[in-house]
């Protein structure tokens, strides 16, 4: 039992770890996604990151592609399906 509760507490950050690295998502890949959840445009989400509108529209399609999404809404909820 014992085990069994240490197993829970620590799979959240095992879940972090594994499933953005199974679906080959980088770091700022995550950025953008996590913006992007939070209703941010393109340009909204550039200013907020510090880098170029076309950067992020960049990672969006690599993220659309990684995650087999066919556009900015289907990233999200695939992402939040897999608990990214």
């Amino acid at each position: 039992m014992r085990i069994a509760y240490t197993v829970m507490n620590l799979w959240p950050a095992i879940k972090a770890q594994t499933i953005p690295a199974r679906h080959q998502i980088t770091s700022r890949e995550q950025q953008v996604m996590r913006a992007l959840a939070d209703g941010l445009t393109l340009r909204d989400c550039a200013d907020c990151l510090g880098i170029a509108e076309r950067t992020v529209a960049f990672h969006l399609a690599n993220l659309q592609s990684k995650l087999h999404a066919g556009n900015r809404a289907a990233v999200v909820q695939r992402a939040c399906c897999l608990g990214l």
